[in-house]
Formats: structure tokens, sequence, C-alpha cells
């Protein structure tokens, strides 16, 4: 199997969260990758030649292990991904389906060195955007606005700088600045969660965890970096 079509599983098996071989989670790859279901196990038994994954086959269905160098391929893949797509959509304008088809071709190309200037022209850009968000009062939004003011989320201003947790399934919200310093706001721009940009709430887990849909893909975040992304309700 080709890098690339080693890539585009991987990048496939995370973002779908596939943990098993069930006839589901087959059609969940096969329209992912866009490809007839009787390719799927083919392609898993060559990523399992390439030690990029293992198949645990003592339950019910077998099971999807990825192995580290598979997780940080495909997670590797999902960061390209983002960032691409990020850049088409902020800086260059192009509609999220465009941009996702673009992404998908030049993810594989891309060179490590490109994807961090792109990463850090985006964030310098979402800096910018930061500074010139203003709250109803006129004045620059700042850590912990809304508990400063208290709004709550029945009044006009309540769903404006709360923390990302604080939100339920299906809300869509736009990310106005992340906090935690420069390692941590890194870390949520590699996964997309970039001043500017729209969510939506797909899962809210018993333990605070949640997954968000951004543009094309889906993200599992957990409590603490949920708590950290502050956002308004569009």
């Amino acid at each position: 199997m080709e890098i690339t079509e080693c890539e585009d599983y991987l990048e496939a098996i995370i973002n779908n969260s596939v943990e098993d071989v069930t006839p589901d989670s087959l059609k969940i790859l096969a329209d992912a990758l866009n490809k007839d279901i009787s390719e799927i196990e083919g392609g898993l038994k060559a990523l399992c030649d390439e030690d990029f994954i293992r198949i645990d086959r003592d339950g019910a269905y077998p099971r999807i292990k990825l192995t580290h160098a598979g997780r940080k391929l495909g997670e590797c893949t999902i960061k390209k991904h983002l960032v691409l797509e990020s850049f088409f959509t902020e800086i260059l304008g192009m509609d999220s389906h465009s941009a996702s088809k673009e992404a998908c071709v030049l993810e594989h190309g891309a060179s490590p060195e490109t994807i961090k200037r792109l990463h850090n022209y985006i964030k310098e850009s979402g800096l910018k955007h930061r500074m010139h968000t203003r709250n109803p009062d006129g004045g620059h939004f700042s850590h912990g606005f809304s508990h400063r003011h208290g709004g709550s989320r029945d009044d006009d201003t309540g769903d404006i700088g709360r923390n990302l947790s604080e939100f339920n399934e299906d809300d869509a919200v736009k990310i106005l600045f992340t906090d935690g310093g420069s390692r941590r706001t890194d870390r949520l721009c590699d996964m997309g969660l970039i001043p500017g940009e729209t969510v939506t709430i797909k899962r809210k887990l018993s333990n605070g965890a949640m997954v968000v849909a951004i543009k094309s893909s889906e993200v599992g975040i957990s409590p603490e970096i949920a708590r950290l992304v502050y956002v308004e309700k569009v």
C-alpha cells in the first residue's frame, strides 16, 4: 500500500473513532475513503503488514489498535489537513467543501516546514482577530469575561465569551480566543481550535469530554481543553 493511502486510512480511523471491525465500522471507513466495503478489510490487513495497526481477534469482533507509528502518522496527517483547510478558508476565503478537497490532495505532499509556517501564519491572524474582537461595552474581550460580567444563558449577551464546556450538544459556536499559554495555544491550533473558527458540538460525554466538528473533521476534546476555549454561539 502506498504511504499516501496509509495516511488516508489512518486519518479516517482516527477521525471516525473506529475501534473494531464490524459491518458498521467498515461502512464508515468505506464512506470516508470513497471505497467499496470489500476493499476496506484488505486495506486494514495492509496497515497491519506495515505495522501501523494491530488487529486483536479475542472478542466478538476484531478490535483495531493503532501502533505508535500509526497514531503518529495519522495525527500528523490530520494536523496537515486542518492547517491547510484553515488556511484555505480563513486566509484565502474558499468555501469549506472546496478547501477540504484541496487539503486532502495537498496534505500528503506538504512538508513539515510548510505546515509549520502556515500554522504560525494562521495563529498570527487569529491573534489579530482576537485583538479586534470587542465586547458589547466597546472594550476588548479578555480572559474570564463571562465570569466577571456574570451573563446568563437567557440574556442577550450570555453566550459571549463563555468557555466551550458550558454549551450543549448541537450548539454551533465561534471561537473568540484560547487560554493557557503559548505551548497550549500551539496544541489547540494543531487541533483546529483557532480564533474565528466555527465548531459544532456533536457529543458530550459524562466525564466532561466532548466531540466537536471542525470543518469536515470530528475532534475529541478533553474537559481541560474545553475550559480553555472561549466562544460565542452562532
